[in-house]
């Protein structure tokens, strides 16, 4: 259901990029974002464990599938398996926190997103959803 909803997400993203309304690229935005938060606690999901211990081990005080925990532990899943390096888990955290911001802007200041900041959303997505495998 969550890897569905990711891929949704990310061809909703897309889809609002073919108009040309402010508004319809801020839904873009926020929908980017969730593509990949989604991938990301679908990952979680299935290293139960891990994740559990990693939020025993930071005393994290947020919601179990809150956003800061998910990518962060996502991170550190990916470097523990070998499959991301340091390199690529700065570029996962400081392109998901960019995601986060616009989404924000999006979801919550009712302000507009302009085309190019939604194109920017869509390639940040994409570039951690590759990463993500």
């Amino acid at each position: 259901m969550l890897l569905n909803k990711s891929i949704a997400n990310l061809n909703v993203a897309e889809c609002c990029c073919n108009h040309n309304i402010d508004e319809i690229f801020t839904i873009g935005a926020s929908r980017a974002y969730y593509a990949v938060y989604q991938k990301m606690k679908f990952i979680m999901s299935n290293n139960e464990i891990f994740y559990k211990n990693y939020l025993r081990t930071f005393k994290s005080h947020n919601k179990l599938y809150g956003h800061k925990n998910i990518y962060y532990a996502t991170v550190e899943l990916l470097k523990n398996k070998k499959i991301i390096d340091e390199i690529s888990g700065a570029m996962i955290v400081a392109k998901f926190q960019e995601l986060y911001r616009y989404r924000i802007i999006a979801d919550y200041e009712n302000k507009c997103i302009d085309k190019k900041t939604l194109e920017k959303c869509i390639d940040n997505a994409k570039t951690i959803l590759n990463k993500l495998g």
